[in-house]
């Protein structure tokens, strides 16, 4: 394979920086204080709130990891098989998703899908906590 290309190197130094893993755990010690009872609808709506600055980088990763494995993608659809002919794109689209690039695509959109379980959640029990205690 090529050199990476601009879109493969903004991916690799903004995973240096990301931090999902950090949204996990920001769930997690909410869930705790969750269970030992002592959560209002304000700490729920400030949990959201980090969860959509999260979700927003998450969609960040996603998108660059996928313009990284349309590159790669596009590198294979160029290779040739050894009568000259260009591979078929059935052929081209497998040799792609065996890349990290796909990998990093399917691990980027699971992210995305989970922190937005995590907001859907979060919103539910808000608004069931606002309707127990009479906020609206």
């Amino acid at each position: 394979m090529e050199e990476k290309t601009k879109a493969q190197k903004d991916y690799d130094s903004y995973m240096v920086a990301y931090e999902f893993d950090k949204a996990q755990s920001e769930y997690e010690k909410f869930m705790e204080k969750y269970k030992s009872g002592i959560v209002g609808t304000e700490e729920v709506g400030k949990t959201i709130a980090w969860m959509g600055f999260y979700y927003g980088k998450a969609n960040k990763r996603y998108a660059m990891a996928l313009k990284a494995y349309k590159w790669v993608s596009s590198q294979f659809e160029q290779i040739e098989d050894d009568s000259g002919k260009k591979i078929t794109s059935a052929k081209a689209t497998k040799l792609a998703e065996a890349t990290i690039e796909n990998d990093n695509v399917l691990d980027a959109q699971i992210e995305v899908q989970t922190i937005d379980k995590y907001i859907y959640c979060l919103t539910a029990l808000q608004k069931g906590i606002g309707k127990e205690f009479g906020q609206n």
